[in-house]
């Protein structure tokens, strides 16, 4: 992912583009678990590499404890 598409993810105004071989995406998941973990106190850290040796996104969600 880009830059510019981790920072959208992160402000909860993403939207579905098609993934690096077209494959079709399907809706505002990434806002829906990130306003959830927000409600709950828990939050979404995402990680990001286009370089060519490191290229890959790891998405972590974070719970707090009650």
């Amino acid at each position: 992912m880009t830059p510019e598409q981790v920072e959208s993810m992160s402000n909860n105004d993403s939207y579905s583009t098609p993934g690096t071989e077209n494959e079709k995406g399907y809706g505002p998941g990434s806002i829906i678990a990130n306003n959830f973990l927000l409600k709950y106190n828990g939050r979404l850290e995402i990680k990001s590499s286009i370089e060519e040796d490191s290229c890959g996104t790891l998405v972590t969600a974070y719970f707090s404890k009650f």
